[in-house]
């Protein structure tokens, strides 16, 4: 953790220790005391609301959905301890380095020992707190890793001495070279990772069903809150205009979203680039970041879940992006950036609204931050007025936003959306508890915590120093370092609600790229530090705090090489996956058949293009898609039928069993049944197995059609 140094000399420095040694010890330990009282203050106040809030099912959302009541289970004490503590910590952080700084002298009074007793202690526990959480979850973080890991990650350190204690130009040269070819290397994997062709069977999963229904169902001519709904946005309006000129079936989905991640993977690596002195952290940091997506996909058995990469990582990336040339910039490139990052946080909150309301809060936050660090030039009545018209812009470009959307609705439609039923979904989920997982006490997800509070102390310590006086302005560098922890911190805090929710072991995966992001900033910041103040003549009581960062710094190496050495284990893996989806690819330009193309030629069959028919199935999206077919009915997918007004239109259609052909004529319904439908709706099932007759069958396919209706 490289805290901010304060430019001034420190006459109570111990002789022979250097003062920015001495600033170090001070504020490290500082940060160590304001973190813990205010994690003691924190878990008193959460007790508290434990005490006098409970968890309760909302009966009205009972009422309305399809689902089993044994289902919900909701947190609003824990979601409430969330907040609090979201919210609470970045204050009493300020508060305890405000008080600090006002304390006079007393604070640099730090001896050598002192220091290194509790660095020693903070890594020790730290340590023994990792081990004992990993355990509670069987080691599942680093199920998998072995003997090659290892290797790798000695490797990787002995690659970090070697740079700092030699500085040899060949390896500099080597590393920028070798972190461009890994860049390119693992954005080539990533996205032959993701692209899927009609054969696949991951074509058919759970998780790409649910999200690319909505995108099949726009691209079919329907419209978001006027003909369905859906709970991951207006994702599909924004990619829409793509699979206009690329046309939309399943090769081409997986491989616009597998470009989109891997763009957010090269925005990640430039920031590390700009922002890690150390060449050799950077590329660690670089690897662990892809390396834990790699290991999720290799260890979840999903396949790729594109409603987490790259839905919910695209923005916080182009707006960290932003911000990294909005610090930098000046006069008027300054002010397009600014205008630029607000028209990217009203996107991404049309995008997907849990994603685009962190994004949103982040950059409004930064904007709020960097307005009060100038503060002591522009005075309480300059600083008040920045700081409303930041609130007016942003509250102006939300209603924008809102607007647009209304606009657009309404030119696609001819009508206004439901704009409440944008937030359906968030009330199901979120709000009454379906599916979620309650927080376990003793977890990883401790250490991720641990990471934003860190970040968050270190943002708030430079602040707190500038609004005191200190003169901070001639370490740009470092100025840009601690805004970029800032922001991916309380991103990070942000985005972490989605863990909160449903606090599955898989889904704390998505909080690892912001953590080892930080981990990077802090191993450089120490890494710096060491290099800077380690003296051979020095007093061994110095010599010996050094030694202690020293732990600290590998600590820090440790968690990152071995999601970076975790790379080379699952090489082979991934190189098997991308074989077959060459293979599988050159099949579907070979015009090859399988089960699969069967089916769709089937469906192909009975069906035009631009025709609708009712497919009963959760994996129907991609059959929508590759037949080109849209549902008759304005309703959800299935993954997402919850809602018992939908269910019952549903139910409704294939009662009725008659429809208006093109000839103005009532001919009966015809469906397509994919097996396993009586698993997911037993009833809507018996109906259709009761009153329609089999016409024809081709694998798992049935195509039905309604009896005669008898008057």
């Amino acid at each position: 953790m490289n805290i901010a140094k304060e430019q001034r000399p420190n006459p109570l420095a111990e002789p022979g220790c250097q003062s920015d040694d001495d600033h170090f010890r001070s504020d490290f330990l500082i940060a160590f005391v304001v973190i813990l009282i205010s994690a003691i203050i924190l878990v008193v106040v959460n007790l508290i609301i434990s005490h006098f809030m409970k968890n309760e099912v909302d009966q009205n959302i009972l009422e309305k959905v399809v689902l089993p009541p044994s289902e919900f289970h909701p947190e609003q004490v824990e979601r409430t301890q969330y907040l609090v503590s979201l919210i609470g910590f970045p204050i009493l952080c300020f508060i305890g380095w405000l008080l600090s700084n006002k304390i006079s002298s007393r604070s640099q009074r730090v001896r050598p020992v002192l220091y290194t007793v509790v660095a020693s202690s903070v890594t020790i526990g730290v340590g023994l707190w990792l081990y004992f959480a990993l355990e509670r979850v069987d080691f599942f973080y680093i199920e998998g890793f072995s003997f090659l890991t290892v290797v790798f990650c000695l490797f990787l350190l002995l690659i970090i001495y070697i740079e700092q204690r030699y500085s040899p130009k060949w390896l500099a040269l080597l590393l920028d070279i070798g972190a461009i070819g890994l860049c390119l290397f693992l954005s080539l994997v990533i996205v032959f990772y993701c692209i899927s062709t009609e054969n696949d069977p991951q074509s058919y999963s759970w998780h790409l069903n649910a999200y690319g229904y909505s995108i099949v169902q726009v691209f079919g001519g329907k419209t978001l809150l006027i003909d369905l709904t859906n709970q991951y946005g207006f994702y599909p309006y924004f990619l829409e205009p793509v699979f206009r000129i690329v046309g939309l079936h399943i090769i081409q989905l997986t491989t616009v979203l597998g470009l989109l991640l891997a763009g957010v993977f090269a925005i990640l690596f430039f920031l590390i680039k700009q922002l890690v002195r150390s060449r050799a952290i950077a590329l660690c940091a670089f690897l662990a970041i892809p390396g834990a997506w790699l290991w999720a996909q290799s260890h979840t058995g999903y396949g790729p879940v594109f409603q987490h990469w790259p839905h919910r990582v695209l923005f916080p990336g182009l707006l960290l992006l932003i911000v990294w040339f909005y610090q930098k910039a000046m006069g008027k490139s300054k002010t397009l950036l600014y205008c630029l990052a607000f028209i990217v946080c009203g996107m991404a909150a049309l995008w997907n609204l849990n994603t685009g309301i962190v994004v949103f809060g982040s950059w409004i936050l930064f904007l709020f931050w960097e307005t009060l660090g100038q503060s002591r030039s522009l005075h309480f009545k300059k600083t008040a007025t920045a700081i409303m018209r930041h609130s007016l812009i942003a509250l102006t470009v939300a209603i924008l936003s809102i607007g647009c959307l209304y606009i657009y609705t309404y030119l696609r439609s001819g009508g206004f959306p439901d704009i409440l039923a944008a937030i359906r979904y968030e009330g199901i989920f979120y709000g009454s508890g379906f599916g979620m997982i309650p927080m376990p006490l003793l977890h990883p997800w401790n250490l991720i915590v641990l990471t934003y509070s860190v970040g968050i102390c270190i943002s708030f310590s430079w602040l707190a120093k500038k609004m005191v006086g200190v003169n901070l302005a001639g370490d740009q560098p470092q100025t840009s370092r601690v805004n970029m922890i800032f922001i991916i911190s309380i991103m990070g805090a942000g985005l972490f609600s989605y863990y909160q929710g449903r606090s599955a072991d898989a889904s704390l995966l998505d909080s690892f790229w912001s953590a080892f992001f930080l981990m990077a900033l802090f191993a450089d910041g120490l890494l710096e530090h060491l290099s800077t103040n380690f003296n051979r003549s020095s007093p061994i009581t110095c010599r010996a705090s050094n030694i202690a960062t020293g732990f600290l710094f590998l600590l820090l190496s440790l968690m990152l090489v071995c999601y970076a050495g975790g790379v080379a284990e699952l090489s082979p893996k991934f190189a098997d996956r991308i074989k077959t989806e060459i293979q599988a690819v050159d099949q579907w330009h070979k015009g090859g058949s399988s089960s699969y193309t069967q089916n769709i030629s089937f469906i192909r069959e009975y069906f035009s293009p631009e025709d609708q028919v009712l497919i009963l199935g959760w994996n129907q999206a991609t059959y929508y898609m590759e037949s080109g077919t849209t549902n008759p009915l304005d309703i959800p997918g299935f993954l997402e039928l919850v809602y018992k007004s939908d269910y019952q239109r549903l139910s409704d259609y294939l009662t009725n069993g008659m429809v208006v052909n093109e000839e103005g004529r009532l001919v009966p319904v015809r469906v397509i049944m994919i097996d396993g439908f009586e698993s997911l709706y037993p009833d809507l099932f018996e109906l259709v197995n009761s009153n329609y007759h089999q016409i024809d069958r081709v694998n798992d396919l049935t195509l039905l059609e309604r009896n005669p209706i008898t008057q």
